[in-house]
């Protein structure tokens, strides 16, 4: 028994095929491997926000906008232990400019000193503030080339004045390059609470750029853009061991798509469905 089929018995029960998600066995197992990763990143995302607010707490350091937890972390502990490596060192150098001043020392080479120090926090501040920068830019740079791509696939209405198509163009452009993050070398779309938005209508896998693209802009889409005579061959890799770190299932599928197999195609579905023989579940 086919869709049509399934969806004609429906009809004739009296009821609507519209009131029923048919999926095969293969897409529910996609749907459900799906909804599950996102359940995942909710626990985790509430988790990290649990113990981010402890540290807010304790130490007064709080995550930068856009910071993935793991940096952050990195970053708190390098900093501590550099501080506390530093503290012996540092009231040594206190005890000594007491002595220094009670005993009648150059109060302007102790003034000079505190100048130096400020000067190079300063610079440093300045100089931490202009990697900050660039790295963003690079990230801005990145996510608005795979957005402005996936708007070029498209051919668009021919009734629709150039000049506004532009502008609307660029709108949706900005606007996704706004909610654009880079997780394990792709581009994902993130919502309010930085979990990647995931489409339904693709049994809840990760948007893609060219999905969001057409969502937005559709009311003008006319078609994909085709390319006549050219025929650009699929590349597939074919996986043949894993890596002595991968041992439950969902580390294999992390490192299926860090290895550039989204979930949800054939490719990833095919080497999960190999590889995951014998692999217990958790992480």
């Amino acid at each position: 028994m086919n869709v049509a089929d399934i969806r004609k018995f429906i009809t004739e029960q009296g009821d609507a095929p519209d009131n029923f998600i048919l999926r095969t066995v293969k897409e529910d197992e996609i749907f459900l491997e799906n909804f599950r990763q996102g359940e995942v990143e909710k626990k985790v995302l509430e988790i990290h926000e649990g113990y981010e607010k402890d540290i807010k707490d304790v130490t007064g350091l709080a995550k930068r906008p856009r910071e993935h937890t793991y940096d952050f972390n990195k970053r708190l502990l390098t900093e501590l232990k550099t501080k506390a490596d530093k503290a012996d060192e540092i009231e040594a150098e206190n005890v000594r400019l007491k002595e220094t001043q009670t005993k009648g020392g150059d109060p302007s080479l102790i003034a000079d000193l505190e100048n130096v120090r400020k000067e190079f926090t300063e610079y440093k501040t300045q100089k931490d503030q202009e990697v900050e920068k660039l790295a963003k830019e690079h990230k801005h740079f990145k996510a608005d080339n795979v957005i402005r791509g996936a708007a070029n696939a498209f051919e668009y209405d021919p009734a629709v004045p150039e000049s506004l198509l532009s502008v609307y163009k660029d709108k949706v452009i900005s606007e996704l390059v706004a909610i654009a993050d880079e997780r394990e070398g792709n581009t994902v779309f993130l919502d309010e609470k930085g979990i990647p938005l995931r489409n339904k209508e693709k049994s809840l896998a990760p948007y893609t750029a060219e999905e969001l693209v057409y969502e937005r802009m559709k009311d003008v889409i006319k078609q994909k853009r085709v390319i006549t005579g050219v025929k650009i061959p699929e590349v597939v890799t074919k996986v043949t061991a894993l890596p002595d770190n991968v041992t439950t299932k969902e580390q294999l599928s992390t490192w299926l798509m860090s290895q550039g197999k989204k979930r949800g195609t054939p490719e990833y579905d095919e080497a999960y469905k190999e590889m995951r023989v014998g692999l217990p579940d958790g992480y």
